[in-house]
């Protein structure tokens, strides 16, 4: 059981160590030393419960972390958050196929741990991010899961390259108009592609919409190219290039993708 009183360091310690990290500048040693003793706590926890989530989701990817002292200090500036109650110190992330397999692993994850609380972005986004959040608890310690749509994960990803390359304030739903209005419209557009392939395998019909299913192929494919274009703009691109560098972004993947079907056609006629 790994509870704050058995940990190698106490709930207090964590506290105060926090309180200092929030109001300083610089971190001392102490306080490092403290943050990595009471994360080696969630350790075990993190790997029970990412395992048990691999076996629920069968051959979809998890990943697991323990959040960076960097990222943690972040945080506690950003918020009047106390240390020793956050509960995403140790997280895991899962990305499944559609939406109704996503509601299946989250049923299994009730059932496997103690609930401590959900979070529904995809109900209600937040800053365009769309996902369904639970944290459990497991030996005595919160792990927030993450369980994603694939449509998710890919504007996810996009989110947090552009705000490397771009502007970190995107990531709290700032940064750049243009930017912003690009992940927005993106978001609201995966969430329509997510919501069509749940329709496609419950709809009933007796033959498919030909028509229908073009048009979603179609859009799938240009919210494919825009979130990967999104991910890949430079770092060095300064915000009044957004759209420039978005627009040079996608011309590039289209020209990869044209050439590699060409090659694929070389190929076979050889």
């Amino acid at each position: 059981m790994c509870d704050a009183e058995s940990a190698m360091v106490t709930r207090s310690q964590v506290r105060r160590a926090g309180e200092r990290l929030r109001k300083h500048k610089t971190a001392s040693v102490a306080d490092r030393q403290i943050y990595s003793d009471y994360r080696d706590t969630f350790a075990d926890p993190l790997r029970e419960v990412a395992e048990k989530i691999g076996s629920f989701a069968e051959d979809a990817p998890v990943q697991s972390r323990l959040k960076r002292f960097e990222t943690v200090v972040e945080k506690l500036r950003r918020s009047t958050s106390d240390l020793s109650r956050l509960e995403d110190i140790a997280g895991c992330r899962v990305v499944l196929p559609t939406i109704t397999e996503q509601q299946r692993v989250l049923d299994s994850i009730r059932r496997a741990w103690e609930l401590v609380r959900e979070r529904d972005y995809q109900t209600s986004p937040r800053d365009g991010y769309r996902a369904r959040h639970i944290v459990v608890r497991a030996q005595g310690r919160p792990v927030e899961v993450q369980v994603r749509t694939l449509w998710e994960d890919m504007w996810a990803n996009a989110s947090e390259a552009l705000a490397n390359s771009i502007d970190p304030e995107i990531k709290y739903g700032g940064g750049p108009p243009g930017a912003r209005r690009v992940l927005d419209d993106a978001s609201v557009l995966c969430a329509g592609l997510d919501a069509a392939a749940v329709s496609r395998h419950t709809g009933g019909r007796d033959s498919p919409d030909l028509g229908r299913a073009l048009t979603e192929l179609l859009t799938a494919a240009a919210a494919a190219i825009q979130l990967r274009a999104l991910a890949s703009i430079p770092s060095d691109t300064l915000p009044a290039e957004f759209e420039l560098a978005l627009s040079d972004a996608e011309d590039r993947i289209v020209r990869d993708a044209v050439d590699a079907v060409m090659r694929s056609f070389t190929r076979d006629d050889a």
